[in-house]
């Protein structure tokens, strides 16, 4: 990601930034060269659009980022989808609205001391 500076005028940011919000800091200070490779389809705009609201959604909660580069979050992510995207189906006075709740994955205090547990297990 850091080499791409060098050979073009600008580099997308805006998808990484909603899994990791410090990564502009962490690249510009040398911490880290690229962003976490998360396991969907770079793509399929619906699914990360969805993706990045889900995490922006977790930040506003004060939760830890599910982290999609890990098989078993990403069917949790997919299983809570899938209900959320029934519980709009079924809303008949279409008062849903919004992104997807991770219940699948336990909750874990945003930068908490067991962070590394939220994402390992």
């Amino acid at each position: 990601m850091t080499d791409a500076l060098n050979i073009v005028d600008g580099v997308r940011l805006a998808r990484s930034v909603c899994l990791e919000p410090e990564l502009p800091r962490q690249i510009l200070t040398g911490e880290v060269y690229t962003a976490i490779n998360q396991l969907t389809d770079d793509i399929d705009l619906g699914i990360t659009s969805m993706t990045a609201g889900t995490q922006i959604r977790q930040l506003g909660k004060g939760h830890e980022l599910i982290e999609l580069s890990e098989e078993k979050n990403l069917e949790a992510f997919k299983k809570d989808t899938e209900a959320w995207a029934k519980s709009l189906a079924e809303d008949k006075e279409k008062k849903k609205y919004g992104f997807v709740d991770v219940e699948s994955v336990k909750a874990v205090p945003y930068r908490s001391p067991a962070r590394t547990l939220y994402n390992m297990g």
